[in-house]
């Protein structure tokens, strides 16, 4: 049984990421798959794999934000909360800003460049990670991917620092 780590961004558009570092193997699931589809593949996960640390990306509405808007953000953060608790599976939060500056984030958004983090991001995961799928085949970064799979690397550098410890 492989050890593995799991890095979910829940934004809209986010994804679910189970890292296997020794090999590396990165394997993704979209919010935009049907649910059923979600279950069913963490559970394969819980089935076939010691699960060593699952984290979810602590996020909350933004001021300004409309109703409909905050509704259905706050259901795409209570779907893996609630797949989680029902498949028994610990899941701890992470704040975007710590798994960030421990994976080594050095960009900030501007006004000149509204997605110059998620750049940075996507650009990290390359050296460790060249075979990730994070881009369709046109280039555009898929949505979610790259920020779930530096929440899971986070997971799995944490876990390697309280094992040397």
């Amino acid at each position: 049984m492989s050890d593995i780590f799991i890095g979910i961004d829940p934004g809209a558009k986010g994804a679910i990421c189970a890292l296997e570092p020794s090999v590396p193997i990165v394997e993704f699931i979209d919010f935009t798959d049907e649910i059923r589809a979600i279950v069913e593949w963490v559970n394969h996960l819980r089935i076939n794999h010691e699960i060593k640390a699952a984290y979810i990306e602590d996020v909350h509405s933004l001021y300004g934000m409309s109703a409909k808007s905050n509704f259905t953000f706050g259901w795409n953060v209570g779907i893996p909360h609630t797949i989680f608790k029902a498949l028994n599976i610990s899941l701890d939060k992470v704040q975007p800003k710590a798994w960030q500056k421990a994976v080594g984030v050095t960009a900030k958004n501007s006004k000149e460049d509204k997605n110059a983090i998620k750049k940075d991001v996507a650009s990290l995961c390359k050296e460790p990670y060249p075979d990730a799928v994070l881009h369709t085949p046109r280039g555009r970064l898929l949505d979610g991917r790259s920020d779930a799979l530096m929440v899971a690397h986070y997971a799995y550098k944490l876990y390697e620092e309280r094992k040397e410890n």
